[in-house]
């Protein structure tokens, strides 16, 4: 009988083995997807345990339903798609929901020296500060063991407000020394704060579109005074040159003016050192909705997740993790029953002490009718909206009908909550060409790890 392959597409993968000796007491693994062939072999995508099979002609004898010639049994136990029930019934996704979540994004200010095309938080618009004292309030309403993640983030850019920045940093620190901290930032600030948040661990992300002639289009500064594109790659540069841990990571938004060009976006960013590229299609919200121009439209979702399927295969190779909010990368996303953290809900904080689930929903509607602001602390605690914090923690993609039958149910888990209410007007409706289109770029993706596999390319080294 020939022998089963799998790729492990986490390193929690390689846990997954049958002790010795076997018993019968052995069924086949819950959720196996049908992805292809490749070169005579069949490709079965295993989610539950971030498992790629790689299976000969000669050991499966149907693939609907997945039926294996009964000579193949100790094939099946060593390669885990024979499992035994005890193991079976630990791999579906738990649905555990903390009381509040342990995940606080920070909106700095409005403010911002960018007027880019797309900016869903209109940035620039307003010039509002975050108020620190909403803050004290909201650490005072967290146990004090609680593990927090902080993100300093804005509708504009957060280091415009770098005094309240370092402010809330010690505030954070001294209740939750072994905070995390991290900063999305579009690189237009000076070498000294830099040098603070490199001092200070603040593990920093920056906006980068591509080449200038991409960048400077897409994301131009203010009155267009200077060249933004310079200046956040002499930002990129600095992070490299001072920290051995920054300035690897970056977000890029694609925009239909810039999805041809997704190619030598991926080569711009790799030859400059960027080993994490987010890569997200446009949204269209805030600034995107002025204008049906190709700066600020959604690219074609099929064609960017055509693009997308052959820039992770590049990527793979390449020991580059390419990650986007079109589809969690297969390589680092646990099988979950919840999108993200907006279901917690996130503790999002604005300038006038409201509590979002997520920033990206901020200009959706006022916070009275927008389902995503769930609370706030401006009367000095923390006040919760249960019927909104209801409506939120319940969507779980086990109450999402269309999606129980989904190659990609643990992985796209229902789609991105804001997302599905900007279009159809409701956080449990996934919106239908995305589905497909995330389907397409994860059998592309996979087919081609599988093929690599196949040719002995793949060494184990995980991006």
């Amino acid at each position: 009988m020939s022998t089963i392959k799998w790729v492990n597409l986490q390193r929690d993968a390689e846990s997954f083995h049958n002790p010795l000796p076997y018993t019968d007491d052995y069924e086949l693994l819950p959720d196996l997807f049908y992805i292809g062939k490749e070169q005579d072999h069949h490709v079965i995508f295993a989610p539950l345990v971030m498992r790629l099979y790689v299976i000969p002609q000669t050991v499966l004898s149907s693939i609907s339903p997945l039926t294996f010639y009964p000579e193949a049994r100790v094939a099946l136990l060593e390669s885990f798609l024979l499992a035994s029930k005890k193991q079976i019934s630990t791999l579906s996704p738990q649905v555990k929901i903390p009381k509040l979540s342990s995940h606080i994004r920070l909106l700095m200010t409005d403010a911002c020296n960018l007027a880019c095309t797309y900016c869903y938080g209109m940035g620039g618009r307003d010039n509002r500060q975050i108020n620190l004292a909403h803050l004290s309030v909201l650490l005072k309403s967290l146990p004090s063991d609680t593990p927090l993640s902080v993100e300093f983030h804005g509708n504009g850019e957060p280091t415009l407000a770098f005094e309240q920045i370092k402010m809330a940093y010690e505030m954070i620190h001294s209740e939750f020394p072994a905070t995390q901290f991290t900063l999305q930032s579009n690189g237009l600030f000076r070498d000294s704060v830099a040098d603070w948040l490199i001092a200070h661990n603040v593990y920093t992300a920056f906006s980068i579109d591509g080449p200038d002639w991409i960048h400077n289009v897409q994301r131009p500064v203010h009155q267009k005074q200077r060249d933004g594109h310079e200046q956040v790659m002499a930002r990129l540069h600095y992070f490299q040159k001072h920290s051995s841990l920054m300035g690897k990571a970056s977000i890029t938004t694609v925009t239909a003016f810039s999805l041809p060009h997704l190619p030598q976006i991926y080569d711009f960013l790799k030859q400059n050192g960027i080993r994490h590229m987010k890569i997200n299609p446009l949204v269209k919200m805030g600034r995107a909705t002025i204008s049906e121009d190709p700066l600020h439209s959604v690219p074609d979702i099929h064609l960017f997740a055509d693009h997308l399927a052959t820039l992770s295969s590049q990527a793979f190779r390449d020991h580059i993790l390419i990650d986007s909010d079109f589809l969690y990368s297969l390589h680092t996303h646990k099988p979950s029953q919840m999108r993200c953290g907006a279901i917690t809900p996130t503790l999002t904080l604005d300038p006038e002490g409201n509590l979002l689930a997520c920033s990206d929903a901020y200009y959706l509607s006022t916070p009275e009718t927008n389902p995503f602001f769930w609370g706030d602390v401006k009367s000095g605690h923390l006040h919760i909206n249960v019927v909104k914090q209801t409506h939120l923690r319940e969507r779980t993609v086990g109450q999402m009908a269309t999606c129980q039958n989904c190659l990609l149910i643990w992985n796209c888990s229902g789609g991105c909550l804001v997302e599905n209410y900007a279009q159809n007007g409701d956080i449990y409706r996934p919106i239908a060409n995305y589905c497909v289109a995330r389907r397409h770029f994860a059998i592309q993706y996979l087919l081609s790890l599988a093929s690599m596999h196949l040719d002995s390319k793949i060494l184990g080294a995980l991006p």
